[in-house]
């Protein structure tokens, strides 16, 4: 877990001013804003400090790069749990499933679609 940006689960809102929100302990914070059309006005939000928004642009900057290496990683997972049932070895096997459908979870949502 990235420890140093607004804290998740972060959620998209809006039907023409796709905003990132992060409800906290402290408020809702505002992560991120797409404009699309000719309504082009910001949310209301509290300020957030400059480290923490430095880190959130980070984790959104890297959103690409995460999830393709979600998308390598899932083949391999499936993969292990298969080696493994199919050797008799059951070690981490219920561990790795857990990642793998984690992985299916987050790739779910990411392309727009239901977990």
């Amino acid at each position: 877990m990235i420890e140093d940006c607004t804290p998740g689960p972060w959620a998209v809102a809006g039907p023409s001013c796709f905003a990132v929100l992060s409800d906290t302990d402290k408020g809702r914070f505002l992560v991120g804003v797409a404009h699309h059309g000719p309504n082009r006005r910001l949310l209301d939000t509290r300020e957030i400090p400059q480290d923490v928004a430095r880190a959130n642009a980070r984790l959104m900057a890297l959103a690409p790069e995460l999830l393709h290496a979600l998308e390598v990683a899932l083949p391999h997972l499936e993969q292990e749990v298969e080696q493994r049932e199919s050797a008799g070895n059951a070690e981490y096997v219920d561990d790795i499933k857990a990642a793998a459908e984690e992985a299916r979870t987050v790739l779910a949502k990411a392309r727009g679609g239901q977990p």
